[in-house]
């Protein structure tokens, strides 16, 4: 290309174009993010997170523990001493054993049905911008 040809006038966006799709993006995004931040938690949700950190819970112990055991004695360890999730200190937890046969050193290892039922109750926010849970409840097997 030749130095002395004339070129294409470039374009310019101008200033005050790109200020008014910065104040539109954010008169879109803030309520947006501030509507996300004041939904309230839902309650069943979280009451089905609980109850799988039970059964993991319940499981890890099993699988730590190392030592041969017959699955009844491991129903009534899953009733008695589970390991519960603290992080929501005002949720109630139930295992219940359904059923169990067998034993960990033997080939088929044990089996234990259990039910986990977990209650998470609804809260309020005690600030203005505070967070809020509805009510739930979860049953799993």
């Amino acid at each position: 290309m030749d130095p002395r040809e004339p070129t294409a006038p470039r374009r310019r966006v101008s200033i005050p174009i790109v200020v008014a799709l910065a104040v539109l993006a954010a008169v879109i995004a803030v309520p947006v993010l501030v509507a996300a931040a004041l939904r309230p938690v839902d309650g069943d949700r979280l009451a089905r997170r609980l109850a799988d950190r039970v059964v993991v819970g319940i499981a890890d112990g099993v699988a730590t523990d190392g030592r041969a055991a017959d699955a009844e004695r491991l129903a009534q360890e899953a009733t008695t001493a589970p390991r519960l999730p603290d992080d929501v200190p005002d949720a109630t937890y139930e295992v219940t054993p359904l059923a169990w046969s067998g034993r960990t050193d033997d080939a088929d290892g044990a089996r234990v049905d259990l039910t986990v039922a977990v209650d998470v109750p609804g809260t309020s926010a005690a600030a203005v911008f505070g967070k809020s849970r509805s009510a739930g409840s979860t049953r799993a097997c």
